[in-house]
């Protein structure tokens, strides 16, 4: 709802947009709002609502060079998927290829975001301006280094106090940390570069135990399975 409100709504009026708010966005149907709006942005939340788009015959015969700043967030896009969708954005006159970004309602919306000079595949861009983003071991709280998967931690002036008479629960998502900031802890599994470009590589609650070989216990990351499975061309069809 904040990502609705604050990055759908709000922002675009405060740069003087013309909002069109569809009120159930059909994927299938992307042709037919490019030919009735000829819109130049889209918010469209999630990267299910672009992963179709290839396959989409009417549109592939159109020209698309209306299309701006193309916006998803919420979660992480196959590279493969997001290079076949920018392929086909691009060669029909896209300006822009995907723009990506990360955040959370206790935010109050987007944290990171990708720019023309910072959009890599997988990533979900940099913190924006007076925000924090860092990885953590889940267990320690201790920051890691570059590229070192744990979990996505976010801190910044838009955190919020708390949820509403939920002090337990609040103090379960929100830690402060040895520098005395408050931080969000998201849940979220992933990695910073040295240019500190997030990417997400999964979810916490979706680390399975399990032994090795050696009989040693070891976590397996369902994501990186899907991700193998998915480069198998069969799969989706």
């Amino acid at each position: 709802m904040n990502y609705s409100l604050v990055d759908g709504m709000l922002a675009p009026l405060a740069f003087g947009f013309q909002l069109v708010l569809v009120p159930k966005y059909e994927p299938d149907k992307f042709d037919e709002y490019v030919k009735k709006y000829s819109f130049n942005h889209l918010m469209a939340s999630i990267s299910a609502y672009y992963e179709p788009l290839p396959n989409n015959k009417k549109l592939a015969e159109m020209d698309l060079s209306c299309l701006g700043h193309l916006y998803y967030g919420g979660e992480k896009m196959n590279a493969e998927t997001e290079k076949a969708v920018n392929e086909f954005l691009m060669n029909r006159g896209a300006r822009f290829p995907l723009a990506k970004g990360l955040g959370s309602t206790e935010m109050t919306s987007t944290v990171t975001v990708t720019y023309e000079e910072i959009n890599l595949p997988d990533s979900s861009g940099i913190p924006l301006v007076n925000n924090l983003c860092k990885i953590v071991d889940p267990e320690t709280n201790e920051e890691k280094p570059y590229n070192e998967i744990g979990e996505i931690c976010m801190s910044g002036p838009s955190l919020m106090i708390g949820y509403y008479q939920k002090d337990e629960e609040t103090d379960r998502i929100i830690k402060v940390h040895a520098d005395g900031r408050r931080w969000l802890h998201t849940g979220d599994l992933g990695r910073i570069n040295e240019d500190g470009a997030v990417f997400i590589t999964g979810r916490i609650k979706r680390i399975v135990m399990t032994r090795g070989s050696d009989g040693n216990p070891t976590k397996m990351f369902p994501d990186r399975v899907e991700d193998v499975i998915y480069t198998c061309q069969t799969v989706g069809l």
